[in-house]
């Protein structure tokens, strides 16, 4: 009887404390769910064929973008953000983690990032990302198009980032990213054993109107990939300077941004000059009609890139419905090299959730 009572008194223990430890995790579950964010943003669209486009009007569907945000400890938070899209190429959906970042906030005005991020190469990179919604137009302007959408930037980065925030008087900000070069793997490059390294500056003159410039440098080995699909046949190194202008008043919008690309291969030194300029009027509360310029010459003999000038022009209408509701339309001529000018129309409906 003894021996009975306290193997029950001892399986009673044990079942305290696993229900204890259950708690205890339920609450640790309850409280991290609490801490934790969980958005997203999609669009569908709607662009016209025609001469010289190369296709058939068509309805599309766009990134279905899902964004997490977390405050994982005291200064410490997560921000995750993964697409699903469509890829022509292999005519299936196909996910993209498009960035994963671990964020020290050091103080006020100083922040440690560890992950994949946007390269902080000019405006439009940071400060609109995948969801299209939030952005002035349908498409990004095609210098700072994303890497699989025929960009000619580094836009993504895997690396450590240190940033300040209003600094001074003069409300300067920096960041310094030490990277992975060119390609942009996650993991150990066998062949490029160096780093990129990017830096911008920029100032925040008044609550309208903010000027920046950015350097960005790399090293690619023998043997690296190309944008081509074939391999550099010597080391190259790619410098990367930029400056933009951004004026965002409650009427008045205005982006002019460039970047020259300079690529260094066997003796021989290329450079493709890149720009756009965006302008928007603010009509009433809801309504924008703006414009855009974009130029994009990708120069001969380039060890890199496939040679390429792009210039369109762009004129459209946004409505914007609701912040997280935003319709779309524009009217855009498009001239490349050794093919005949196409206009196009397309219509965007851009949601948050």
């Amino acid at each position: 009887m003894t021996f009975r009572l306290r193997s029950l008194a001892l399986a009673c223990a044990l079942a305290t404390i696993a229900r204890s430890r259950a708690s205890g995790q339920s609450d640790a579950m309850a409280d991290m769910a609490s801490r934790t964010n969980i958005h997203g943003f999609t669009d569908v669209s709607y662009l016209t064929g025609g001469a010289n486009t190369g296709r058939t009007s068509a309805f599309g569907l766009g990134q279905f973008d899902l964004y997490i945000t977390s405050a994982v400890a005291d200064r410490l938070s997560f921000l995750g953000e993964t697409v699903f899209e469509f890829d022509d190429q292999s005519n299936e959906f196909v996910v993209d983690v498009e960035r994963v970042i671990a964020q020290y906030q050091l103080s006020d005005n100083f922040r440690l990032e560890a992950g994949k991020v946007h390269t902080p190469l000019g405006y439009w990179n940071n400060a609109y990302h995948h969801g299209f919604v939030m952005q002035p137009t349908i498409d990004r302007p095609q210098v700072v198009q994303f890497e699989d959408d025929g960009g000619p930037l580094p836009i993504h980065t895997v690396g450590l980032q240190l940033s300040g925030r209003d600094l001074t008087s003069a409300h300067l900000g920096f960041d310094v990213l030490l990277g992975n070069p060119l390609g942009n793997r996650p993991t150990t490059d066998n062949r490029n054993q160096a780093s990129s390294v990017t830096v911008a500056l920029h100032s925040q003159l008044t609550p309208a109107l903010r000027i920046g410039v950015s350097g960005y440098r790399d090293r690619l080995v023998t043997g690296s990939d190309t944008p081509l699909g074939d391999a550099l046949a010597a080391p190259m190194t790619q410098t990367i300077g930029g400056a933009y202008v951004a004026y965002f008043s409650q009427r008045a919008e205005t982006v002019i941004e460039g970047h020259d690309v300079s690529n260094e291969s066997a003796g021989t030194t290329t450079r493709s000059p890149n720009w756009f300029a965006y302008a928007g009027l603010r009509v009433g509360t809801r309504v924008v009609p703006y414009a855009m310029h974009e130029d994009v010459r990708l120069a001969d003999d380039d060890p890199y890139f496939a040679s390429d000038r792009f210039r369109r022009e762009t004129v459209g209408i946004r409505y914007e419905y609701a912040a997280s509701a935003v319709l779309k339309t524009e009217l855009r001529s498009i001239d490349r090299r050794a093919a005949d000018r196409a206009t196009e129309l397309g219509i965007q409906l851009g949601l948050a959730f």
